[in-house]
């Protein structure tokens, strides 16, 4: 069975949401009268987010990167690279990357954050952004180990094995791959959204 087909008791085993007080971004009468569609870029400055995200990751040892609503990276700090060396450059593995993807699109709901554990073996939290009602895009956190869970080294050496890796940097990347608590991962994303809140550019919160 696909992920994308698990129901809703499934999904909330394999995930847990995380509500976070923070209202949707409300246009301003400048973007009512815009012609053009509003981009997540007209709420959020990137740049400003650029600053933030690397003493956030530097701090906490958690990643975080901005996506658009087609699931553009826009910006990032402390991404994997046993993602972005390996799984992100491997057409097979590179397909669990994106059904993690859409399995958040498919489930956000406003002020919570999800998190989810890909199928090639870690754990990533997002947060979806919306001006009313419309989806903009999302924050993106991870890549990372729950330190409840038990890293099933075996699997990632199939992993290895099956995507032709080589074992030994793949297994050594993996090591390097943060190990964090639920709850201390939930305090740093409440942190950052509140960050985020007191930089954006429109509206009322």
């Amino acid at each position: 069975m696909s992920e994308l087909d698990l129901s809703k008791t499934e999904i909330e085993y394999r995930s847990h949401a995380l509500e976070i007080s923070m209202a949707r971004f409300i246009r301003t009468p400048k973007m009512n009268e815009a012609s053009t569609e509003i981009s997540i870029s007209d709420i959020l400055d990137v740049n400003d987010l650029k600053d933030i995200m690397e003493p956030f990751y530097e701090t906490t040892g958690l990643g975080v990167g901005l996506f658009d609503r087609n699931s553009k990276l826009l910006t990032s700090a402390g991404w994997q690279k046993i993602c972005t060396n390996f799984h992100q450059k491997h057409p097979e593995a590179h397909r669990a990357c994106i059904e993690s993807e859409r399995f958040f699109k498919k489930n956000f709901e406003a002020n919570k954050a999800i998190s989810y554990k890909c199928k090639n073996g870690l754990w990533d939290m997002a947060y979806p952004i919306y001006l009313d009602d419309e989806f903009l895009g999302s924050i993106y956190f991870g890549q990372f180990v729950f330190d409840n869970d038990d890293i099933d080294k075996s699997f990632f050496i199939g992993q290895a094995q099956k995507f032709n890796f080589d074992t030994e940097e793949y297994i050594g990347l993996l090591k390097k791959v943060p190990i964090l608590n639920k709850e201390k991962v939930d305090s740093y994303i409440k942190l950052f959204v509140t960050i985020i809140e007191k930089i954006a550019k429109v509206g009322k919160l």
